[in-house]
């Protein structure tokens, strides 16, 4: 789901604000929700892959073949003054490897920014933009193993489509108010942020009138940003 789609219904774009402001992301940043994703995905490979669950493994292959090995091999069999160890003990001990680490995932994934995520593309949906691919990891699936959901993308009531002619809320922000008063050249500026904030409300403006919406027009120096 990329920005200017986002950007296209000035409903939708209020809703997503909002969202990012509770998460402190901005979704309409198509570069900043790439690499979001990026960094989520690695950190939920990292702990379903980590020390915890090769521990646990371990634990639970030693408390299934404890019996077989203490009986194939004569120093541990059980006697009177000296029985056979049970497994019970590894084998608890692999559970709760395997449960610290799915609680850990569980808390990643349903907590944060990808949350938030999970609500744009529900909201998306909710305003007839659906996304082009929910990818299985975000929602908590295990193709091939299981389609259950553990994070699902929230549903939300059907909202009926934007007229055409329907204006567009697309007041800038303090910052690109700041950029548009600044009489210095930008590169003398010391607020690179200022300019990618400036430079996405003039591309959200311009996405905005393609889908049909009113919008204001861009001033020179907007304009400027989005010349190649």
């Amino acid at each position: 789901m990329n920005g200017s789609t986002l950007a296209s219904d000035a409903r939708l774009l209020e809703k997503v604000r909002a969202i990012g402001v509770r998460h402190g992301v901005d979704y309409t940043d198509d570069a900043a929700v790439t690499a979001l994703l990026a960094e989520r995905r690695r950190t939920l490979e990292r702990i379903q892959r980590g020390p915890l669950v090769w521990s646990g493994a371990l634990f639970l292959t030693a408390a299934v073949f404890w019996p077989l090995l203490a009986t194939a091999f004569p120093p541990w069999r059980a006697t009177r003054s000296c029985p056979t160890p049970p497994p019970g003990p590894l084998l608890l001990i692999a559970v709760a490897c395997f449960n610290v680490v799915h609680v850990r995932w569980k808390r990643e994934l349903t907590q944060g920014a990808l949350t938030g995520y999970r609500e744009v593309l529900g909201l998306a949906r909710a305003h007839g933009y659906e996304p082009t691919h929910v990818p299985a990891w975000l929602e908590g699936r295990t193709p091939g193993v299981s389609e259950k959901r553990r994070a699902p993308v929230p549903t939300y009531p059907r909202v009926d489509p934007q007229e055409p002619g329907a204006t567009v809320r697309t007041d800038d922000s303090p910052t690109v108010r700041r950029y548009l008063r600044s009489r210095k050249p930008w590169p003398r500026t010391n607020a690179a942020a200022l300019r990618t904030e400036a430079e996405a409300y003039a591309r959200a403006v311009v996405a905005a009138r393609a889908a049909g919406a009113q919008t204001p027009e861009l001033t020179p120096a907007l304009r400027e940003l989005l010349e190649p």
